[in-house]
This record gives C-alpha cells, structure tokens and sequence, in this order.
C-alpha cells in the first residue's frame, strides 16, 4: 500500500509538471502580450502619409540571410521572400555577405551568381538589407541585373536606416525604387517621456515626409510601438527566433499577422554552417 500511495504521488507530481506548468506558462505569455498590446497609450502620433498605391505584398514571407547561393537553391521552393545583406566593397564591388564572411568562410559571393542560380527570380521578392551605403553606379549595377534576369524593380525593397544612410536614400527616392526605414532603437525606449517621445516622433515625421517610405521596418518586439504609433502605415517585420521555445513570440506572431498593414514578414531559420 505505501508504495502505491508513493507511485500516485510520483503519478500526480509528473503531472503537475506535464500539464500544469505548460498551461500557466502558455496563460502568462498570452496575458503579457494581451497586456503589452493594449496598455501603450500614445503620448503623439505622426502624421502618417502612405504613397504606395500598388500591389499589396500581405502574407509574403521573407527568409533571413539568404547570402549563399546553396541557401538560395534549397530555399527557393520553400519561401517567395529571401533577405540580402548588401555590401560594398573599397573598390565599389557589390557583394551579398552580413559582415566580413570572407575572413570567416573563405569567400562570398554576389547577386548575379544568386539570381543565375533561382530557376524563376523574377518570381521572387527581395529584401535588401543595405550593410553600406551605394553609390548611383551600385543602384544602376542592381537594376541592369534585375533587368537582365526580367525581374521587376517593384520586387525589391531597400532598407535604409541600418548601415545605409540619407544619401542612399536619396538616390534610390529618385529612382522611384521602394525604400523600407529602420525605425531608430529609441522607437520603444521613451520610458513614458514625452519630450523624448516627441524628439523620436519628430525625426520619424522627418523621414516619412522626406523619403516617403513603402514600409517601416523593425523586430517583432518593437510591433506593437509601430502600431500604436503608425497604425496606417505600412510594415516590415523580422520574427527573430530564440533558441528555446517562446510561446510570447507565438502569441505576438498571431497577433501581428492580423494586422494587414503587415506587408513584409521576415523569419530566421539558422544553420551552424554558411547557407
């Protein structure tokens, strides 16, 4: 009899642990989300103005880093979206690489070699994640290549804000080619100020007005912000991954993927190795 009773305590202990925990865990992440969507009030809106009149891009889902050309062909099939991380070489060479790959890999490799490689890229989207500024002859180097393999130039998107500055926005503006803006990492950090709320909105207000963005750009962290505080205009959000499981990211995800001023939707999928 003892050690029954000991087994059925054994037996509602693993339970406990199976079932009980999970669920409060799963009702914390959905509280802390429900709670972080509702509970931002915000202190100034920008006037939003939203220019881009074409087709709606809702529901296209961009991968990570797709900088390798193995990592394009496996994927091609799988995601309509890939992500470049465009550099620029000392001596203007354009190559797809997110930091110094060569020193760590042995080589990159470039736009041309990866357009050559996808059986159809003019049915691709692509997000390009500007790690330089260009020049006008890097902007035309891009778009005789999308000419050369037939795809659009309303396929690309060009964010700006990270490593590109003003001047490459400017020349790609005057391409009429669509620009996403990285919103600045003070875009969720006014800590209920308003002066600092106003500085951040004030500069935001300037680059909508000025470069009249497709899209703004941010982590699925900072969505909310964008919605509170750009509840018109158009998105860009990257859903980055954690080692472990996160079931607040699952909630923010189904949350955000209602909204249908999310235009561009990028995920990780990482491997240990270059593609």
């Amino acid at each position: 009899m003892f050690f029954m009773k000991k087994a059925f305590l054994y037996t509602l202990a693993a339970l406990f642990v199976i079932i009980v925990i999970p669920l409060v865990s799963l009702f914390a992440a959905f509280f802390y989300v429900e709670s972080k969507f509702n509970n931002i009030k915000p202190i100034s809106r920008v006037h939003e103005t939203e220019t881009y009149k074409g087709t709606s891009y809702h529901n296209v889902v961009f991968l990570h880093q797709v900088n390798t050309l193995k990592r394009a062909k496996i994927k091609e099939n799988t995601f309509k979206g890939f992500e470049f991380d465009i550099m620029v070489l000392d001596d203007g060479k354009i190559i797809v690489a997110h930091d110094d790959i060569k020193k760590k890999f042995g080589y990159w490799t470039n736009l041309e070699d990866i357009f050559s490689a996808l059986e159809s890229p003019d049915d691709n989207l692509f997000w390009m994640d500007l790690k330089s500024d260009l020049s006008e002859d890097n902007i035309n180097e891009i778009l005789a290549l999308a000419d050369k393999f037939n795809i659009p130039r309303a396929n690309f998107f060009f964010e700006i804000g990270g490593g590109a500055g003003e001047e490459t926005a400017k020349k790609l503006k005057k391409q009429s080619l669509l620009l996403i803006y990285q919103v600045p990492h003070e875009m969720d950090k006014d800590g209920g100020d308003p002066a600092k709320r106003e500085a951040v909105n004030n500069e935001m207000q300037r680059i909508i007005d000025e470069y009249e963005p497709f899209a703004l750009a941010g982590s699925i962290g900072k969505y909310h912000y964008l919605k509170t505080y750009f509840p018109n205009m158009k998105k860009a959000i990257h859903y980055s991954t954690t080692k472990r499981p996160s079931a607040k990211k699952l909630f923010m995800e189904r949350k955000m993927l209602k909204d249908p001023k999310v235009e561009l939707y990028m995920i990780d999928e990482y491997t240990y190795l270059p593609f």
